[in-house]
């Protein structure tokens, strides 16, 4: 058993691995970027003692994610759950947004990870095994209040329609789609605009935890809804810290 997570040198997708990897189980990294990806999959792999390989691949490329696919399960094991971290945040007005700039955000944010989808998809029906796969949208795709954020929140919006559509279509084959949408959180990704306070003290102004949440904590909801959840699928699961309740 093992998991894919596409993404995977990413501050998220690393800290999912390291919860998996942490039980023993096998991981798969994919991302675009091969030297950060090799070095992620080597640290996750020293420190917890499992099978942990790290690939590079345009997961929006069909060609290129099955390969690493292929590969991956001759070196880890079977791939029985994927978490789709691949992503990228992008944010500009309205008027500045390109043709470019928009199939940019799309390809990346939401056209990946139904690449992904599908490959996970047609193997397992292939082979009549279960599966369960977890996208990682955001609360950016139902809230537009605090970011220049259109490309992004739309993509982001389409990744939570994407899982609820395959969920409906896949559960009679016994896989599971989920999503997890979270709010702010601490990450490389994010590390410049969460360096200033302003931008912090914005941030947490309308969470009622009061604070920004750290990439572990939205990888457990990952991770919960990819191997613990047997009976939930088709669910949008808001790691926000309640910041939709105060909409």
């Amino acid at each position: 058993m093992s998991t894919l997570i596409t993404g995977g040198a990413g501050g998220l997708g690393v800290a999912c691995a390291n919860l998996i990897a942490a039980r023993g189980m096998g991981v798969g990294l994919v991302d675009i970027d091969q030297e950060r990806v090799a070095q992620a999959a080597s640290d996750i792999a020293s420190r917890t003692g499992s099978e942990c390989v790290g690939i590079a691949a345009d997961i929006a490329d069909r060609n290129q994610l099955a390969g690493a696919w292929s590969h991956l399960e001759s070196l880890v094991g079977t791939i029985d759950a994927v978490i789709n971290c691949a992503g990228t945040f992008v944010s500009q007005a309205l008027e500045d947004i390109t043709p470019e700039d928009w199939e940019f955000a799309l390809r990346t944010n939401l056209t990946g990870p139904f690449v992904t989808c599908q490959q996970a998809a047609a193997v397992w029906r292939q082979r009549a095994q279960p599966g369960s796969i977890v996208n990682i949208s955001s609360t950016a795709a139902t809230n537009a209040g605090f970011f220049e954020a259109t490309s992004y929140g739309a993509a982001k919006a389409g990744l939570q329609g994407l899982s609820i559509h395959l969920a409906h279509k896949l559960g009679s084959a016994g896989i599971r789609v989920n999503c997890v949408a979270p709010g702010s959180f601490r990450s490389p990704m994010n590390s410049n605009r969460l360096s200033d306070p302003d931008e912090v003290a914005r941030s947490i102004a309308n969470i009622p935890l009061g604070r920004v949440a750290e990439v572990g904590e939205i990888a457990a909801a990952a991770v919960y809804l990819a191997l613990d959840a047997a009976y939930v699928t088709g669910t949008i699961l808001r790691a926000d810290g309640g910041l939709l309740t105060s909409m």
